[in-house]
C-alpha cells in the first residue's frame, strides 16, 4: 500500500509554447514531445485537477530516455515538452526556466512505498519510521499523503 505519492506535471521552455494556448490540452497535444519512457512513450494521459475527467492523446517523441536528469535538461534547453515530478522542477519554474503547462491538468501521481523485508513482528524503530513517513512524508517536498 502506498504511503505517499508524487504529483507529476507538464513542463516547457518559454521558446517552445510561443503562441501556444498553454491551458488548452488540445494545443499541447500538437507541441514536439520527450519522453520518460519509465513512464510514458506513445500517449499520454492527464486528468483534471478538480473535475476528474481525463483526456488521453497520442504522442511521438523527439527523445525517449529513462534519465530524469536528461530529460529536466532536454526541457530546459527547449527541446520539447514533458511531464515530470513537480518536485523535480520546482527550482526552474520558480527561476522562470521552465513554465507549467495545463496547470489544472495533470497525469497519474507516483506512489511511494516503503519496502522491506516481510516479517511477522515489525520492530519498534521500522514501525516508528514507516508512521513518521505517513504522517510527515507531505511535508518532503514533491510527496503528498495517501
Amino acid at each position: 500500500m502506498p504511503v505517499a505519492e508524487v504529483s507529476r506535471i507538464l513542463v516547457a521552455a518559454l521558446a517552445v509554447i510561443e503562441e501556444v494556448d498553454t491551458d488548452s490540452v488540445e494545443a499541447i497535444s500538437r507541441l514536439p514531445w520527450l519522453a520518460l519512457r519509465t513512464f510514458y512513450h506513445d500517449s499520454v494521459e492527464l486528468t483534471h485537477v478538480e473535475g476528474g475527467r481525463s483526456r488521453r492523446f497520442s504522442i511521438t517523441p523527439r527523445v525517449s530516455t529513462d534519465n530524469l536528469t536528461a530529460l529536466r535538461r532536454l526541457v530546459i534547453s527547449g527541446f520539447g515538452v514533458a511531464i515530470v515530478p513537480a518536485w523535480r522542477v520546482e527550482e526552474d519554474l520558480a527561476a522562470g526556466r521552465l513554465v507549467q503547462l495545463v496547470p489544472l491538468w495533470q497525469a497519474a501521481p507516483l506512489p511511494v512505498y516503503l519496502v522491506y523485508p516481510y516479517s511477522r513482528f515489525v520492530p519498534p524503530r521500522l514501525r516508528r519510521f514507516i508512521d513518521l513517513i505517513r504522517d510527515q512524508g507531505s511535508e518532503l517536498t514533491g510527496m503528498q499523503r495517501r
